[in-house]
């Protein structure tokens, strides 16, 4: 069976579920998933206590794009 993912603000999953079912869609084959996987968020966990002690930094994309492009550069002499 196909499946359809769908990412929609909060508020509108009410509306979403009533059309399901007005489209005879069972609410049981119905998921709602509103976190991230559990893998991910210990990831994200791990990123975010690494960057609160310092052991990271943020960057921009511009910044890491740069970085990037200066690497290619390097690599290609």
């Amino acid at each position: 069976m196909p499946q359809v993912i769908l990412d929609i603000p909060q508020e509108n999953i009410p509306l979403l579920l009533e059309v399901a079912e007005a489209m005879g869609i069972d609410k049981h084959n119905i998921t709602v998933k509103d976190k991230s996987p559990d893998w991910h968020q210990q990831i994200l966990n791990e990123r975010l206590e690494n960057y609160k002690a310092g052991k990271t930094k943020a960057t921009s994309w511009d910044e890491f794009e740069r970085e990037l492009n200066c690497e290619d550069d390097a690599t290609n002499l």
